[in-house]
Order: C-alpha cells, then sequence, then structure tokens
C-alpha cells in the first residue's frame, strides 16, 4: 500500500486534487503508519491548507523515522 498510495498521492497533487490527494495518503498511513513519505505528503497537504506547524511536525515525524532507520 505504500507504494500505491504515494504515487496515488502525488498524481492527485499534479491533478490539483487536493481532497483525493489527502485521502491518498491517509489511506496510506493506515496501512502503514511509520511511513516517512506518506507522512510527508500528508505534511505537503498540511501546507496547501495553510498550517505550517502541523506540516512541520509531519515532517519532523519523517526526519525521525529517516534516521533511525539508516542509523541502524
Amino acid at each position: 500500500m505504500t507504494i500505491e498510495g504515494i504515487t496515488t498521492g502525488l498524481a492527485e497533487l499534479g491533478l490539483q486534487n487536493e481532497a483525493g490527494a489527502a485521502a491518498a495518503f491517509q489511506k496510506g498511513l493506515q496501512a502503514v503508519p511509520n511511513s516517512p513519505l506518506l507522512t510527508v505528503g500528508a505534511g505537503r497537504i498540511d501546507l496547501l491548507k495553510g498550517d505550517a506547524a502541523a506540516a512541520k511536525q509531519k515532517f519532523e515525524t519523517a526526519i525521525t523515522a529517516t534516521k533511525i532507520k539508516t542509523a541502524r
């Protein structure tokens, strides 16, 4: 689901379908809650909605998850 959620979300963003992109990222996060790429996609939606604080939190979560994976 991760790849599908990411590609669908990005495609919807490309079509300027914010609601479709948000739904794709959220569906992906339900299947893979710790996916950094899906989390960044959800953060992008927050930015589009003007919620920079929520976006920052998601970006920081994704960065932390990536650092943990690469540190092993």
